[in-house]
Parts: structure tokens; sequence; C-alpha cells
């Protein structure tokens, strides 16, 4: 099986290493991203009116997994649920809650459009729980304000392009 990697990621260097590795070495192979909605979590939690919205490890515009396993949280599923949130007439905010080392370029530029959008319905806020660097600090750099406790690592855009043509591949050993 291989898997058909992007070219360019906005994450931090050593994170995507780490992921590179995952892929190298799980006996299972990557999947496609799950479409049962029993699988899924809820877009959000709701808390007193506070929609939350987690943001959790590497991002891609699909997402992906291996088995169970969750490597990529999706862009896409993170842009349908600040969008439900925003059309919720039981949310008055929304707080975005990362840790994250970015992700890939593709689908970040659409995922920060939705935080926007989302932030002209309702007050959103980010949290840093730990880290927000590459490309989750762009998708959270449309919140109205960023909190983080002093040990968060916050910023750091940047860009690492993988070695090939335009493309890396994983192959699963069959």
């Amino acid at each position: 099986m291989t898997l058909v990697l992007p070219a360019l990621w906005a994450m931090q260097p050593d994170a995507l290493t780490a992921l590179a590795d995952a892929l190298r070495r799980h006996p299972a192979g990557p999947s496609a991203p799950r479409t049962d909605p029993g699988e899924e979590p809820a877009p959000y939690a709701l808390r007193d009116g506070l929609a939350i919205v987690s943001v959790r490890g590497p991002l891609s515009k699909e997402g992906l997994h291996l088995g169970s396993l969750r490597l990529l949280d999706s862009m896409r599923r993170l842009a349908a649920a600040l969008g439900a949130a925003a059309a919720d007439p039981a949310v008055r905010a929304i707080l975005l809650d990362v840790d994250s080392p970015g992700g890939t370029v593709d689908g970040i530029e659409e995922l920060a459009e939705a935080v926007q959008h989302a932030a002209a319905a309702r007050p959103l806020y980010a949290f840093a729980d730990g880290l927000m660097a590459s490309a989750a600090y762009w998708l959270s750099a449309g919140a109205r304000e960023i909190a983080a406790p002093a040990t968060a690592q916050v910023g750091s855009i940047g860009v690492v392009s993988l070695p090939g043509r335009s493309r890396a591949r994983w192959t699963h050993p069959a």
C-alpha cells in the first residue's frame, strides 16, 4: 500500500519526522478517513454556552487513520465543527483548544477562513494547551485572543518541504 503525503508542511520539523517514522513502523498501514458517524467524536463540546473545538496533533486536509489510531486530525472536520458551533443558537462563544505542532499547507488557508467566519458569528478564542505551532498557530491567529500557560510553546510559522519532486511517498511493506 502506498500513501502519498503532501510535499509542503507548516509543521515543526521534529514532529514531521516523528510522523514519518510512525508511518514506517505501523504494521497496519494507513486507512481512509472514517466516514461512520458512530466512530467520530462530537464536533464540539458545549459547556455553559461555550463550544469547545479540540485541535489535537498534526493536521491535514482529510486527516489520516492507521487502524484505530488517528495520526492526522482533519482540517475539514475542524472547519465543519466551527461552522456548526457558529450556527448553534445555544453557543455564545467558541474556544479552540489547541495542542498541535501544525500540519499540511494544503487546506490550512481554508481552515483559517472557517475560523474567521466563525469569529464573525460568535466571539472566538484560542487556548494553547501545550503546543500551538506553525499551521496550528496560523488557524488560531483569527481568534479574538490567544491564551497560553507559561510552559506552552506558541508560534513558529514556517514551511518544511519533503524531498522529491512534489510529493513524498510512503510504501507499506506488504
